[in-house]
């Protein structure tokens, strides 16, 4: 039987649906080859959600150009953490101009609209008509639209596609005529009219208390809520009148009065829930949760009354606790019996003391998988949970207990034997993930265990290295440590050297094995690179960020199959004569090439012909006063030369088809550099910026 499926012989939906469910960074990377035949549902695929920030002014909204910006700026080979976010942001004149664009565009959804505006009813009434294309609406005040409070209103990510429209209100948010702004905020949110089908809220009250009745206003529709406050009204026991099919609430609040306590034990939806206390020790009983509750989260000073609630939630999973420090507040002592219910898989204990005269102070199930003690004394059980899958310790000084089925290993900040702890590791068969920071390892010259797949040993004090790695090793992290001399035999796919001290790369200094596709060599102080010396032929990406060169040959000796390139903020002694050296990159496979905020490339003349698949140069910060046009491959996409004292450009840009951003920013551009005219895309013709 023929095991090949011909989507050809299916109708459209079947395989736009079934690339649909691949993992998000798969799509794209098929999507960025740009060979497939079915790129076309590849990329429906992709900007089925798009992130549109609006702001005025704006160039308009252009969906090529969308798709060309966002393949281009994301990091296929690193992405970051978050990588279900569309990180592309465009600009829009007003919401008339989103409604234009989305009409033009039905199979594009914006994923989230960040409107710089006074939530008026006109304003909400045409939001409203897009309801179903728009993920999440934020308001935001002009007067606080900066970069800090901008990062301070981050969206639960994992939630992101739950989410049908979403509203996030501040105190200093104009609801209404900035010169009449007089009302409080309870009194603001009895009037507002909430958009339909509302499922996410997040509200900001910063000193001013609130009216717990505003609860029974919120709709009956939100799945999170986020309440940020300084005090909610409420003297005794208060049922919170919230949304009864709340599934997340996130509550941060100053609570100074122990006699009070908020019921939620009726939201037989709720799953999850994280508490914020300012004050220290709270007793846990200031709030009452439901039977439904599977994950619970608490940052405050914590006493021990009120926990014998946590036994009797029997679907509960998994259990944070954290200390809010201050220099004032000691580490709390728990003084009483606290037991958690035999549902418990992962559970987190920081900054807390175990008075050594209580039995048994935490009950730990044995169906425990994932531990965490961070700053936490007087916990020595842990070799009792034998289905222990992953263990997190700092602070507290014990041996490696003998489990079979761990997994994952985080040891920090503890004093340890390196030999015993090696030894007690070699039992482990089951560890693939391990790692030791903070801990004062002077040396790593050892056989890693077979079995191991991961290593960090990060922010010790080694200063020489000599390891045999295991056949399925993937990744060491040995970065902020006194390396300078460094060996490893075996297999090995991404090595973290950053921050070390290696001042000369040479066969003697520097020995890594021929599998090695990820190098981080950043801020070494690296001053020469032997004669003999060069990289092993599979790295694909190599960073040397931060390093010192003693001249710039060092752009010869990168490995001729590299994609990526970074050597930002580096410094390369000037030559002697000062006249302009011709640099003749050959890398035929380089995409990305980076070199911002440099010194001593103004004597560097770069020519980029023998890189015909390079899309992307950042050199921005560097120092070039001609920029020649035909030294540039036709394949580049996005040239960054801002900031870099360029006063001419030479050239015409009709060589580079496929050019989509030309950043001449902060420069001393004569007069007349304006008339080069279009980019070779027309849609892309306002990305060229002076």
């Amino acid at each position: 039987m023929d095991s090949v499926v011909h989507f050809d012989l299916y109708p459209e939906h079947f395989y736009q649906k079934i690339i649909d469910e691949l993992p998000f960074l798969i799509v794209l990377v098929l999507a960025c080859n740009s060979s497939s035949p079915y790129q076309r549902y590849l990329l429906n695929s992709i900007y089925k959600e798009i992130e549109i920030q609006y702001i005025s002014p704006s160039p308009g909204l252009r969906l090529e150009f969308l798709k060309q910006f966002y393949l281009l700026r994301y990091n296929v080979i690193n992405p970051s953490d978050e990588k279900d976010y569309v990180p592309c942001k465009v600009v829009g004149k007003n919401v008339d101009s989103l409604v234009t664009f989305l009409n033009e565009n039905p199979s594009v959804a914006v994923r989230h609209l960040r409107l710089v505006a006074i939530p008026s009813e006109e304003v909400i009434a045409k939001v409203r008509s897009l309801s179903d294309r728009i993920g999440k609406i934020t308001f935001i005040s002009a007067r606080v639209i900066d970069e800090q409070q901008d990062a301070s209103m981050n969206w639960p990510t994992e939630r992101d596609a739950a989410y049908l429209c979403g509203l996030r209100m501040h105190l200093d948010l104009n609801f209404s005529d900035p010169t009449n702004y007089s009302d409080t905020l309870s009194e603001l949110l009895f009037k507002l009219r909430y958009p339909p089908r509302l499922e996410f809220l997040s509200l900001s009250g910063g000193k001013e208390a609130i009216d717990s009745k505003v609860f029974s206003r919120f709709p009956r529709t939100i799945k999170s809520l986020i309440l940020d406050l300084y005090d909610i009204q409420c003297d005794g026991f208060l049922k919170l009148n919230l949304p009864p099919f709340l599934k997340f609430f996130s509550c941060t609040v100053i609570v100074d009065k122990n006699n009070r306590c908020f019921d939620i034990s009726h939201l037989s939806h709720l799953t999850e829930v994280k508490l914020f206390f300012y004050y220290h020790l709270i007793p846990l009983s200031i709030f009452r949760f439901p039977r439904s509750l599977q994950t619970l989260s608490v940052d405050s000073g914590l006493s021990s009354s009120g926990m014998e609630q946590l036994a009797e939630l029997d679907q509960l999973k998994q259990v944070t606790i954290r200390v809010y420090r201050s220099p004032n507040n000691p580490v709390p002592i728990l003084r009483e019996a606290v037991h958690l219910p035999n549902s418990i898989e992962d559970l987190s204990i920081q900054d807390y003391t175990i008075d050594g005269d209580v039995d048994g102070a935490y009950f730990i199930p044995k169906s425990t998988k994932k531990l965490q003690l961070q700053n936490s004394y007087g916990l020595y059980f842990i070799s009792e949970l034998s289905v222990l899958e992953s263990l997190h310790i700092s602070y507290t000084s014990c041996r490696i207990p003998h489990l079979q089925n761990l997994n994952t290993l985080v040891i920090k900040s503890v004093e340890i034997d390196s030999v015993s702890m090696w030894k007690d590791v070699h039992r482990l068969t089951n560890l693939k993930h391990m790692s030791i920071n903070d801990c004062e390892l002077d040396c790593l010259n050892c056989t890693l265990p077979s079995f191991l797949e991961t290593l960090d040993v990060s922010r010790n004090n080694i200063e020489e290295a000599d390891i045999i790695l295991p056949a399925n090793f993937k990744s060491l992290d040995i970065s902020h440590n006194e390396i300078c001399k460094f060996s490893a035999k075996g297999r090995l796919l991404t090595l973290n050297l950053d921050t070390n001290r290696m001042s000369e790369l040479s066969n003697s200094t520097l020995c890594i094995p021929c599998t090695v596709c990820e190098l981080n060599m950043s801020n070494n102080d690296t001053i020469s690179i032997s004669s003999d010396f060069s990289f092993p032929e599979s790295v694909k990406v190599l960073r040397l960020d931060y390093n010192f060169f003693s001249d710039y040959t060092v752009l010869f000796k990168m490995p001729s199959q590299i994609l990526l390139l970074s050597l930002d903020s580096s410094f390369f002694l000037y030559p002697e004569t000062k006249e302009p050296t011709p640099v003749i990159m050959n890398y035929p496979k380089l995409w990305h090439f980076s070199m911002t905020s440099s010194i001593g490339t103004e004597y560097l003349d770069f020519n980029w012909n023998g890189c015909p698949n390079l899309e992307s140069i950042l050199m921005n910060g560097c120092k070039f006063e001609i920029i020649k046009l035909e030294n540039l491959p036709p394949s580049v996409k996005i040239v960054d030369f801002s900031d870099c004292k360029v006063r001419k450009v030479e050239g015409r840009f009709e060589r580079l088809p496929h050019l989509i951003e030309f950043n001449l920013e902060d420069n001393r551009l004569a007069p007349g550099v304006e008339t080069f005219g279009k980019m070779g895309m027309g849609y892309v013709s306002q990305a060229l910026r002076w």
